[in-house]
């Protein structure tokens, strides 16, 4: 390296452990819309009113305006984990989001491919939880971390997602060291993607919403299993309208739900 690359190199900024970080926030077409500041949607498609009054709880009927997580019914359910891509923080079409809302207790990680989050083993170590990854690994490569039932540990069962696109997500799977360790849950969805805003690799995958909806049916939690596809039946169509100028036709069952009125069958 000669001297003038040298000094180049010195002079960039120090930014830890984060390789790539983005330079900037996301920048696509309607990346200069105004949008609301908690749902990220345009203004004129906002979906705030649609977020569960009850987020993640059944045991309080009403009662209650919300939840803050610490209430019997919230202790029985299982517990989200995100290991979010650093490029899906600026993205509007990001889905964990609705996890958040939908579930309290919902925690959320940047992903580093060499160093982990902070707090992030910590909790993985924790016997208080059974942490599982979800991910749909080959089976002849991960046969040996491979699991079909929840663990019986007598942790709660954290899932950890990892949030990005597919093709990020394969790479955080297959690159991630401080993963290894943990057992892997690979779910068959009984549904097709009802996802628009992204173009799937491969049929049957899900975005992260529709899987965090998937495995709480799976635990048993039916209630919150329907209140994520709702909250996300919601949010997809109010943002397909919205990128295509468009009002919606209609109410729909999934807002008649969340709003708490009876859903025809």
């Amino acid at each position: 390296m000669d001297d003038a690359r040298a000094e180049r190199s010195r002079s960039k900024p120090q930014v830890g452990y984060l390789e790539n970080p983005p330079r900037r926030e996301f920048r696509a077409r309607g990346s200069f819309v105004k949008r609301c500041g908690d749902c990220q949607l345009p203004d004129s498609h906002c979906i705030c009113r649609f977020r569960p009054r009850l987020p993640g709880c059944s045991c309080a009927n009403g009662a209650l305006e919300s939840c803050n997580g610490a209430c019997a019914c919230c202790d029985s359910l299982p517990e989200f984990w995100l290991l979010m891509h650093p490029d899906e923080q600026y993205k509007p079409t990001n889905t964990g989001r609705l996890i958040r809302d939908c579930l309290p207790r919902t925690r959320v990680f940047t992903w580093h491919r060499k160093e982990a989050p902070a707090g992030f083993l910590e909790l993985c170590r924790d016997p208080t939880y059974a942490p599982v990854i979800v991910f749909p690994a080959p089976p002849d490569r991960y046969e040996e971390r491979l699991i079909e039932t929840l663990p019986d540990t007598g942790g709660k069962t954290a899932f950890i997602l990892l949030d990005g696109t597919w093709q990020q997500a394969g790479k955080m799977f297959r690159l991630t060291r401080y993963l290894e360790s943990l057992p892997v849950l690979s779910l068959s969805p009984q549904n097709a993607s009802n996802y628009r805003l992204r173009r799937a690799v491969h049929p049957g995958q899900l975005c992260t919403a529709e899987v965090a909806a998937e495995l709480l049916a799976f635990a048993g939690a039916q209630h919150q299993a329907r209140q994520m596809h709702s909250y996300f039946s919601v949010f997809s169509d109010h943002y397909t309208a919205a990128r295509n100028n468009h009002a919606l036709a209609g109410e729909t069952e999934a807002m008649r739900f969340l709003a708490g009125t009876p859903a025809t069958t």
